[in-house]
């Protein structure tokens, strides 16, 4: 921003802030997009491992009653865990009531050479049946977990966001202006839009004595083309702290409507 300080008043806080702003600055963040990147990755990922994996396992209670059964087909599927293959079974097997079914189990390689397992079956849902020690799909059910790991990291980091996001409502509604300098920076690692992100150290006076804020931001052209930035601040803590031009633009103009 780059108007007088005369232009900018402290008056009649709080601020009157219309919606859309406050969903700008909550929202706009580019991180946000970042946020929900892993959380869709996410979903498709245990959307995926869903349908591969074996809930039906939870209904065997370990004391189902078991028949003979008999390897009928064997196939390589594209799957593999811990390195190795993960194999169809079909098999054919005959419960008490004299009915021929056949059923489908997982697992890696098994040496079954004459074709014979043991099969157990759910005593009110024949139907239902594995071999004994394999799967009903072709993976665990905790697989299904492992999708949602970047969901729940996408989910941490937007909230993350978000709560930044309405502590600058917060500053633009009860803040007080001021203007302030840059002291130091560090580059971190993180990138948004190609640029560095880099950790901020800025100095501002409050009553004539020095106050030091750390802020975030890959914005660094916005607020070092000036001797001093405009800084908004909490009048309660002002360590709590931000530039007026590391928030969007549509803060700047806000301000600069008449405040």
């Amino acid at each position: 921003m780059h108007t007088s300080s005369e232009s900018i008043s402290n008056m009649d806080l709080p601020r009157a802030i219309p919606s859309g702003l406050k969903r700008r600055i909550i929202f706009g963040n580019p991180l946000v997009i970042a946020a929900f990147i892993p959380m869709i990755v996410g979903i498709i990922l245990t959307t995926v491992f869903a349908s591969l994996a074996d809930f039906k396992s939870f209904k065997f209670k370990g004391n189902e009653p078991r028949v003979k059964g008999s390897i009928t087909e064997m196939t390589q599927t594209n799957s593999r865990v811990n390195h190795q293959n993960i194999y169809k079974y079909v098999f054919s097997y005959k419960t008490p009531d004299g009915i021929a079914r056949t059923g489908i189990s997982y697992d890696t390689w098994w040496d079954i050479n004459d074709g014979v397992v043991d099969v157990e079956y759910l005593a009110d849902e024949p139907q239902t049946a594995r071999i004994v020690g394999m799967r009903g799909s072709e993976f665990s059910p905790f697989v299904a977990l492992a999708g949602l790991m970047p969901f729940l990291i996408g989910l941490i980091f937007l909230i993350i966001v978000i709560r930044k996001g309405r502590k600058n409502v917060y500053l633009v509604r009860n803040g007080i202006l001021t203007e302030g300098k840059v002291i130091s920076m560090q580059r971190t690692n993180t990138r948004i839009n190609n640029r560095y992100v880099h950790i901020v150290t800025f100095q501002f006076l409050v009553n004539n004595a020095p106050v030091t804020a750390v802020t975030r931001t890959h914005l660094i052209e916005r607020i070092t083309d000036e001797a001093k930035e405009k800084i908004i601040y909490d009048s309660n803590d002002p360590t709590k702290a931000n530039f007026v031009d590391a928030m969007p633009k549509s803060v700047r103009r806000f301000f600069e409507g008449g405040m």
